[in-house]
């Protein structure tokens, strides 16, 4: 015979047995007699003294019953079990019934209901009191940022920078970016402004010699010659004009991407060549040029490409001494083509290097060097049009190594 986990009948009637006496025991703790527990015939009966209804109540499985016994309510839920014999492989349905006060049960609900209300309210006071702290946490760093914008916008002061160390990692994030996002607009203001000068101060000296050129001309101007003088050096300037308009259109439409994609594959040896051949400064410093070109076929824009090339070259023998030399290099790896222009000419600083591709910057201050500062800015954005990348390295009284990187065909460029 079985029991409980392979237990059989006898071991399930002292198991039966234990449980009356834990249950006997259980009673004189709580100092009532009104119940009684027998064990029998495979199943235990609790009763209550004095009383016969609660044992003739007839089993309801795993449901709670309440019936009312004298002047008393009572709990009744039946638990069964069905155990196996071993010996005889006979099962059998065993029932215990677990019986409860009414007014126990209740005592124990209410006071369960009063301490769960009161750990609500206790729990809920602490979530609002640690929402309020984190929220001026959080908002005290926010109004720092909203204080700051207003003064930015109110004074104009776009140095201001919001300094503000928070203990949240995403609101630290978003001060650094918004300081950031300041640092790129007062640069570009500070660029906007130097532009503005830089144009300013190219367009009035040509305009300052064309108007003392007339007014020359009409104080002074007598015969032939001091007319056609005058008007050589009116032409000299208007030409100067042209080219600083004609290069600032050419910028503003290589930045607005209105520049039309006129590309095509062509030997970028030829076209280096046919650079230097017209290049005026190559003759007048009497440069020497020593070339390593392969011959080489690039997908490319010839005529900004020719732009490229004849600034970066011009831009060599223009900081290099007369009877000086350069050197230019072109070669291919992999996908790539690079041309290399290197001069042994005054060189530049770090701070420099920084700044020669911002638009009319200009290493020699003093402008007595020809040009307006805009070829290497060209240089720049056309070689990014092509995809490319441009390199500088170069020491103060050495000289420069300027480096293009062009892919060298459509598929690696992947024009739009």
């Amino acid at each position: 015979m079985g029991g409980f986990g392979g237990m059989n009948i006898n071991q399930l009637m002292k198991e039966a047995k234990k449980m009356q006496a834990d249950l006997e025991k259980s009673q004189e703790e709580l100092g009532s007699k009104e119940f009684n527990a027998t064990a029998g015939g495979g199943a235990i009966e609790v009763t209550v003294s004095g009383d016969k209804k609660l044992k003739n109540i007839p089993v309801n499985k795993r449901r709670f019953q309440k019936v009312k016994c004298s002047s008393d309510y009572y709990y009744i839920y039946d638990r069964p079990y069905l155990i196996k014999d071993t010996i005889t492989n006979k099962r059998f349905l065993v029932i215990v019934r677990n019986i409860g006060k009414a007014s126990d049960f209740d005592s124990q609900y209410k006071t369960m209901k009063y301490v769960s209300y009161t750990f609500t309210f206790i729990i809920a006071f602490i979530g609002f009191l640690l929402i309020a702290i984190i929220s001026s946490r959080l908002t005290i760093p926010m109004k720092k940022v909203k204080d700051t914008a207003d003064k930015i916008g109110t004074d104009g002061d776009l140095a201001k920078r919001i300094e503000y160390t928070t203990p949240f990692k995403e609101l630290d994030a978003m001060i650094q970016a918004n300081n950031r996002m300041m640092d790129r607009l007062e640069d570009l203001f500070q660029q906007q402004q130097q532009f503005t000068s830089d144009v300013a101060h190219e367009l009035r000296t040509p305009s300052a010699i064309v108007s003392a050129e007339c007014q020359y001309l009409k104080k002074y101007g007598k015969n032939i010659d001091d007319y056609t003088e005058s008007l050589t050096v009116i032409e000299r300037q208007n030409t100067k004009t042209t080219e600083i308009i004609s290069q600032l259109l050419q910028l503003s439409r290589l930045e607005q991407g209105r520049i039309k994609d006129d590309f095509e594959y062509s030997n970028f040896k030829t076209l280096i060549e046919s650079v230097c051949d017209m290049e005026p400064l190559q003759f007048k410093k009497q440069i020497t040029i020593y070339s390593n070109l392969d011959d080489i076929s690039i997908y490319m824009n010839v005529g900004l490409m020719a732009i490229a090339v004849k600034n970066i070259i011009n831009n060599a023998m223009k900081y290099s001494k007369n009877k000086s030399s350069i050197k230019l290099k072109l070669w291919k790896e992999k996908d790539y083509v690079f041309f290399e222009v290197k001069d042994y000419g005054c060189g530049m600083s770090e701070e420099t290097k920084k700044h020669i591709y911002d638009r009319f910057y200009r290493a020699d201050k003093s402008r007595n060097t020809e040009g307006f500062g805009l070829g290497l800015s060209l240089v720049h954005k056309i070689i990014e049009l092509h995809r490319g990348t441009i390199r500088v390295q170069s020491e103060l009284g050495v000289g420069s190594i300027f480096t293009l990187s062009l892919p060298s065909d459509k598929s690696s460029r992947q024009l739009n």
